[in-house]
């Protein structure tokens, strides 16, 4: 009976051995593509990978190349991603400064056409930034700074001004000229 006893112990000891050498190389296994992505992303060659940090380098990238669809694009991806809500609220944050810094760079170049749909844009990507991480205090002042720069309309029931017309609120056919809309 003892030896049934030990003999049971030593495949009780050689299973959790090997369950934990399994983990052991599979934290290796990741730690070794964290390791590559560290590299790649310092290296200034950061790829399309499942690691977020390394698509905001890429984002980053194309930003200074000027190439800010493609930026638009990764950010705007990363924020439907089912990852977790800080994340999503810093793609969601730096998609919209991309918004906020477009609409200035038209208004400094007289570019009115482009001025009003971004800053919407932006303003509509603050918020949902906000909504999913509400203490990001850096979306709270650059919406604040969006609305200095396009202040929104109050139509209140109690107040005697006119409310808008039916074509104000609905959306628009026109084509627009404003970064990252078709």
């Amino acid at each position: 009976m003892g030896t049934t006893r030990r003999t049971k112990l030593t495949f009780i000891s050689v299973a959790i051995l090997l369950t934990l050498l399994f983990m052991i190389a599979t934290e290796g296994l990741n730690l070794s593509e964290i390791l590559k992505a560290n590299h790649r992303i310092i290296s200034d060659v950061p790829e399309n990978s499942d690691f977020p940090e390394e698509r905001f380098a890429m984002a980053e990238l194309y930003l200074k190349r000027d190439q800010k669809n493609m930026a638009l694009k990764i950010l705007n991806d990363l924020s439907q991603e089912k990852v977790s809500d800080k994340i999503r609220a810093k793609a969601l944050f730096n998609s919209a400064n991309i918004y906020f810094r477009t609409a200035v760079d038209a208004s400094e170049n007289f570019k009115e056409e482009l001025i009003v749909p971004n800053l919407e844009l932006a303003k509509s990507t603050y918020r949902k930034a906000l909504e999913l991480f509400p203490e990001h205090r850096a979306s709270r002042y650059n919406l604040e700074r969006a609305l200095q720069m396009a202040p929104e309309k109050d139509f209140n029931i109690n107040d005697d001004t006119m409310k808008p017309e039916r074509g104000e609120r609905a959306v628009t056919t026109m084509k627009l000229q404003a970064i990252g809309m078709p």
